[in-house]
């Protein structure tokens, strides 16, 4: 008889979700960089939901540029960096570190929307080539799974045309581009 309550009991606590999918930071991480020319030192906008509370001072973001972008070694001046969450976010620190920043709040982040700005005075360069970049992650130290998102970086040069004058085979031309 206990056998088949306790049974039952796992089943119920199953049914009502205490028991299910882990909690994580909701995807799609939306990022966009301006300018989004390849080559070049951008501003970087970030907004995703997060689930869990960033404690103070002892939490931190950790933001993943995907392969391509260079991202500086060392602190970053956190007046180049604004969090959004419930309210403005001061911040002890910000990180750079091969492919990652590390933001640490100085209060307590809540759940939520949460929307970062990075200023191209961080010097987060763009990729040499235009394109599609997925895998820009977001994680945190509560454990969530990380979000994910990309961010679309067009070519350096674009609509380039060519005159060629007289367009004749084996003659001598001028060329305008």
């Amino acid at each position: 008889m206990k056998k088949a309550l306790v049974l039952l009991l796992v089943l119920a606590l199953m049914l009502t979700g205490f028991y299910g999918k882990a909690k994580g930071i909701n995807s799609p991480v939306t990022v966009t960089a301006y300018p989004n020319t390849a080559g070049s030192y951008a501003t970087f906008t970030i907004t995703f939901t997060m689930i869990n509370l960033v404690p103070a001072s002892t939490g931190w973001i950790t933001l993943t540029f995907p392969l391509g972008f260079t991202v500086p070694s060392g602190p970053i001046n956190t007046s180049y960096v604004t969090v959004q969450a419930g309210g403005f976010i001061s911040l002890v620190s910000v990180t750079g570190s091969g492919q990652q920043i590390t933001i640490v709040p100085s209060v307590l982040m809540n759940s939520g929307p949460v929307y970062i700005s990075i200023s191209n005075l961080a010097y987060i360069r763009n990729p040499a080539a235009g394109g599609t970049y997925p895998n820009f992650l977001v994680a945190n130290s509560t454990g969530e799974p990380a979000g994910t998102g990309s961010i679309i970086i067009q070519s350096a040069v674009q609509n380039v045309n060519v005159l060629v004058n007289p367009l004749n085979a084996g003659s001598v031309a001028d060329y305008t581009i």
